[in-house]
């Protein structure tokens, strides 16, 4: 039996066979098509993760800078070197 999508374009100048070898290109298509879009977002997540941790990094090197001047951190400074340092990978 032959699906209904296949009957409907019965009428055009494809028969059975060759319409459902274009939807299996279609289907090909679009799986390749998500491989590319799923690849750019895990991209996009990397670089995101790693500007972030770039960041934090700066941040702590500039708190311990800070520390080594006479007048030293605060309390809130030292809180959040202490909280950067668990982190930081």
């Amino acid at each position: 039996m032959v699906p209904e999508y296949v009957v409907k374009y019965k009428m055009t100048k494809y028969n059975a066979k060759q319409m459902a070898e274009k939807l299996e290109n279609i289907r090909r298509e679009n799986v390749k098509r998500h491989t590319t879009a799923a690849a750019v977002s895990k991209l996009r997540r990397e670089i995101v993760a790693h500007t972030m941790q770039r960041n934090k990094q700066m941040e702590l090197d500039r708190l311990h800078e800070a520390s080594t001047r006479p007048n030293g951190l605060n309390q809130a400074g030292f809180n959040r070197m202490t909280e950067l340092r668990k982190v930081i990978k």
